[in-house]
């Protein structure tokens, strides 16, 4: 009988045990795989603060990041199924809109100003441009037509007496604009952060002018295509949440410029010295854009004859309850 005893106690001693064991050492859930695409640029920092910070993660999200280096490009790997989501800008929005491509907006908004001027002309350091009347006949560098730089370009020209016929313009990568510049294959150049710093700081810029509207601009959003937020919603509104903290991280500059030194810790390809961090100019983050914000920017574009009529604005931005 004791020995029954002694063998029944031992057997549950075991079950605990072993039960504990199971429930302590079984394996983490798996995270989702999420295929983001971005622009290589300061303005995608919410998205490099929700990486660093373990946003994603927190929502069982594992991001992997994708450089493209326009925003054209970034809505045909979207419409392409290359990535599920995009770091991009929003005169590619409205152009795929009008063209019955389903891209929207599902959250952040990128903002530049006169109150900001994250957007300069970067010259050479011993140009003799001296006003804006002074770029005709000049050769410009340019990331790529049909992106919110070119728009703020043609505005700047206009504004000055001349039109996009009165320069030429050459495409160039941001990255490479600082060698353009240093090597005279162009006169100017549509620089932005940190790249227009970091030319200043090794000498081999000169800052010109600030070339956007003195209003201020919504530009850079995140896109996803309408079939992916069919089919995916909850992870949308993962991803969503996640670059939310990483617009709120990101709004406190001072801590921002002590991340961004440290991006290639984390996998992300975008280089920045702590002195450049320290000087560099750094765009306003706001939860979405804004219907107001996207017609400025349609409104452009029919202006410069890129589009033909108006669009519905309102059918930009996702909305989950729709």
């Amino acid at each position: 009988m004791f020995k029954n005893k002694n063998s029944v106690i031992l057997i549950l001693i075991l079950f605990v045990c072993f039960s504990f064991s199971f429930c302590t050492n079984k394996a983490p859930q798996e995270l989702i795989a999420l295929s983001v695409g971005y622009l290589p640029s300061l303005a995608a920092s919410p998205l490099y603060s929700a990486i660093v910070k373990g946003y994603f993660k927190e929502e069982g999200l594992n991001v992997r990041i994708q450089e493209i280096y326009s925003g054209p490009e970034l809505v045909n790997a979207l419409q392409g199924k290359a990535i599920d989501i995009a770091f991009g800008i929003v005169p590619p929005l409205v152009l795929s809109r009008s063209r019955g491509i389903a891209i929207k907006s599902i959250c952040g908004a990128t903002i530049d100003g006169a109150h900001v001027r994250e957007h300069r002309l970067m010259l050479p350091p011993d140009s003799e441009i001296k006003k804006g009347i002074d770029l005709k006949g000049k050769k410009i560098a340019v990331v790529a037509e049909g992106t919110s730089d070119y728009f703020g370009l043609l505005q700047y020209l206009d504004k000055n007496g001349l039109s996009i016929k009165d320069v030429e313009i050459i495409k160039t990568s941001h990255p490479d604009m600082i060698f353009a510049i240093a090597s005279k294959s162009v006169d100017a150049a549509c620089g932005i952060e940190p790249f227009i710093t970091t030319g200043k700081l090794l000498g081999k810029i000169k800052v010109f002018d600030f070339y956007y509207p003195d209003e201020p601009t919504e530009i850079g959003t995140y896109l996803a295509h309408e079939d992916f937020l069919a089919l995916q919603p909850k992870i949308a509104e993962k991803f969503i949440r996640a670059i939310k903290k990483g617009i709120q991280y990101a709004q406190n500059h001072e801590e921002l410029r002590k991340l961004l030194p440290r991006l290639e810790e984390y996998g992300i390809k975008f280089k920045l010295t702590e002195k450049v961090a320290k000087e560099v100019t750094i765009m306003e983050f706001k939860d979405s854009l804004t219907e107001k914000g996207i017609e400025s920017i349609m409104n452009q574009l029919i202006e410069f004859g890129h589009l033909k009529e108006p669009i519905d604005v309102s059918a930009c931005i996702y909305n989950p309850e729709n």
